[in-house]
């Protein structure tokens, strides 16, 4: 049997299909997972920013407030000063972004991430370019 993952890029058309070979014996409840999303090799570059940024914020694309401020075209609310803090590697729409400790203490706090800045410079370059695509 054969397991099917279908990857979808979040910020083009790309995809890509892949199978795996399901060991005998095993099973799964829906023999595949319809759709995963990522980067295709082009947007690559956003998988830093999005993994620093993403990771705890909301459920997925569609529930994304960043998402929401530029793919819709009648809709779009995206300003200068939200690409300015992508390019600094810091989504200006996150939203429950809070964090507690219950014992310790905190000294420093370094929010500085390279792969982020690159990121997020990335992210706005393809925002830009998804903007030109679907006007």
């Amino acid at each position: 049997m054969k397991y099917s993952i279908n990857l979808s890029c979040c910020l083009c058309s790309a995809s890509h299909k892949a199978e795996i070979e399901i060991p005998n014996g095993w099973d799964s409840r829906y023999g595949g997972i319809d759709d995963e999303n990522g980067f295709c090799p082009k947007h690559s570059g956003v998988a830093d920013f999005a993994f620093s940024n993403c990771a705890g914020c909301v459920g997925g694309w569609t529930d994304c407030p960043m998402w929401e401020a530029f793919a819709y075209s009648g809709r779009r609310s995206i300003t200068a000063e939200d690409y300015v803090a992508l390019e600094s590697g810091t989504c200006p729409r996150r939203v429950n972004g809070t964090f507690s400790l219950t014992a310790g203490k905190l000294s420093e706090v370094d929010l500085t991430d390279d792969p982020a800045i690159e990121g997020g410079k990335a992210f706005a370059q393809a925002i830009k370019d998804y903007i030109e695509r679907y006007q």
